[in-house]
């Protein structure tokens, strides 16, 4: 939310440096997707998801994320998931144990490269997948709920486009 303009000095900042560079005359779009990834990256909401979801490793975050990968990119490499994660293979190789354990994924041979491997869900990873999309449906329609239908058509319509943009260089 932007401060106030009337904001006096703190600290040696004038008024202006303890503004922010951005929507400081009013919401902006560089403002609201900096507000929409924030929220969804959020530890809360990703706390809120592993607990409404049951996620059977509740208290292992690390987990969680690798295994939404997993749920919505399909099987994939542990230097892909690693990437995407921002950690590294060998960090994946130990959660991905964890989740193993926990029978929600398995390490299957790569079917385009017999030397690698890929991790993919299990049929008890995709029932527990499934669940934890359904209750992100729950906790987000609320924010739609006053929104005709073609509104949200058209939202999903744009967001839709925005992300394909955004995978292709």
């Amino acid at each position: 939310m932007p401060r106030d303009s009337a904001v006096g000095q703190v600290d040696g900042f004038s008024a202006d440096a303890m503004l922010p560079l951005t929507g400081v005359d009013g919401p902006d779009l560089q403002t609201a997707v900096y507000d929409i990834v924030t929220w969804a990256t959020s530890a809360t909401l990703l706390r809120r998801l592993m607990a409404a979801g049951d996620f059977p490793l509740r208290e292992d975050a690390a987990a969680f994320r690798l295994f939404l990968q997993l749920v919505y990119r399909g099987a994939a490499r542990p230097t892909e998931v690693a990437a995407a994660i921002e950690t590294s293979r060998s960090n994946v190789a130990r959660i991905g144990r964890r989740l193993e354990d926990a029978g929600l994924v398995a390490r299957r041979p790569d079917p385009e490269d017999d030397r690698a491997v890929v991790l993919g869900l299990t049929e008890d990873g995709r029932v527990v997948g499934r669940r934890i999309l359904d209750t992100g449906l729950r906790l987000f329609s609320p924010v739609l709920a006053g929104w005709s239908a073609t509104d949200v058509a058209t939202l999903q319509r744009l967001l839709l486009d925005l992300a394909g943009r955004l995978r292709t260089p």
